[in-house]
């Protein structure tokens, strides 16, 4: 992994849609038509406040309601819970996504708490994929086993 950018320096727009595509074709993510539309939404609305400093840096509940998921203009995010369900089901996606598929990645695309706009954050450390920790931990688990076992043949053979 290349870290030659500085931890404040933000991914360029072309390594924001590569890493999208990505996550987008994931197991993680792929079959989920819905947090697709979603997470593609957050980040056009991101690279457009880029270009726009005008723009908000984060999207209301109404923007992507009615811009990403096609919700009627009478839309009325309080009285419908949907779209924070949606976000807080994204953001568990993509924790997700970067503990297993997207463990190399070079950064992290995040929604924080409380909100709906993107945080890009470098990765600084390589990972271990959850699914060979698992690996790890039953290995360990059948080397406990297997020494267990020799110990206790040991000891009947010698009685």
């Amino acid at each position: 992994m290349n870290n030659s950018h500085k931890l404040t320096d933000k991914p360029t727009t072309d390594a924001i849609n590569a890493q999208l595509e990505r996550i987008k074709q994931s197991k993680v993510l792929g079959r989920s038509k819905i947090n697709c539309k979603l997470l593609s939404f957050l980040v056009a609305y991101y690279l457009r406040t880029l270009e726009n400093k005008d723009l908000a840096k984060t999207p209301k509940e109404f923007e992507i309601a009615t811009g990403a998921l096609d919700k009627a203009d009478d839309f009325n995010p309080s009285e419908d819970a949907s779209i924070r369900v949606y976000i807080s089901n994204l953001r568990k996606k993509l924790e997700s996504y970067y503990q297993t598929e997207g463990v190399n990645e070079a950064f992290e695309i995040t929604i924080p708490t409380g909100g709906y706009g993107l945080e890009f954050n470098w990765t600084t450390q390589q990972k271990t994929p959850v699914s060979d920790k698992k690996q790890n931990k039953n290995s360990r688990s059948f080397l406990i086993a297997a020494i267990t076992l020799s110990l206790l043949l040991n000891v009947v053979l010698m009685a």
